[in-house]
């Protein structure tokens, strides 16, 4: 007898499979890219309208009481708080919008965390009025109120308080600036300087996707 011969045959995939999963494999880029846009501009939003509350609140206290929150020399009586500013007109000093200070009554560093205190104490924000934590942003980052930052910044010389938000992206730092501002670092109402430094001696020039950024603005 003679052997059967058989052919060898190979299976694998056809051109319609292949081009179906590259269409499927750029559906899910595609949904990835669009839940990341969506992500970062809900951020972006919580961020500007957690900003401007802040500012209302600060507003709102020293119309109500003729004084800032966090300089209140007369938070302690007039809220029940456990501590009182220093009653000078700024609130903490140039470098201290996320100070790691004990908090007491008095001037100083001290007054960027009483200022969480006092406007938790009005009423103007959420939590305990003896609570002195810096507010998060949608960023890991922190809220915070000081005297002055940058030097080399014009408006944010020493006797302007401003609140600062930290951890911001560039992409992001940059949207937040041309949407409440003019999207320059270094004009406008609103300035930045990258890294951690808000004592830096200057403000950014412009805004780069790999750098993390500090932005300032009034707090009143």
């Amino acid at each position: 007898m003679y052997a059967r011969l058989t052919k060898n045959t190979y299976s694998g995939f056809t051109l319609v499979e292949v081009s179906i999963v590259l269409v499927v494999i750029g559906l899910l880029i595609g949904s990835i890219l669009v839940a990341v846009n969506i992500l970062q501009n809900a951020r972006i939003t919580s961020t500007i309208s957690s900003l401007q509350s802040i500012q209302s609140a600060v507003s709102t206290y020293n119309q109500n009481y003729g004084v800032l929150p966090g300089d209140d020399a007369k938070a302690d009586t007039r809220l029940g708080v456990n501590f009182r500013g220093g009653g000078n007109g700024t609130i903490g000093t140039a470098a201290s919008y996320r100070t790691t200070v004990t908090a007491t009554s008095g001037e100083g560093s001290t007054e960027s965390l009483l200022v969480w205190s006092h406007l938790r104490g009005a009423g103007l924000i959420k939590g305990d009025k003896n609570d002195t934590a810096f507010p998060g942003n949608s960023f890991g980052g922190v809220f915070g109120i000081q005297n002055g930052a940058f030097s080399g910044a014009g408006i944010f010389t020493s006797g302007n308080n401003v609140v600062c938000i930290d951890n911001i992206p560039g992409a992001a730092a940059a949207i937040i600036d041309a949407r409440q501002d003019d999207g320059n670092p270094s004009t406008g109402s609103i300035r930045a300087v990258a890294g951690t430094d808000v004592s830096a001696a200057s403000t950014a020039t412009s805004y780069v996707e790999t750098n993390v950024y500090i932005l300032c603005t009034r707090a009143l």
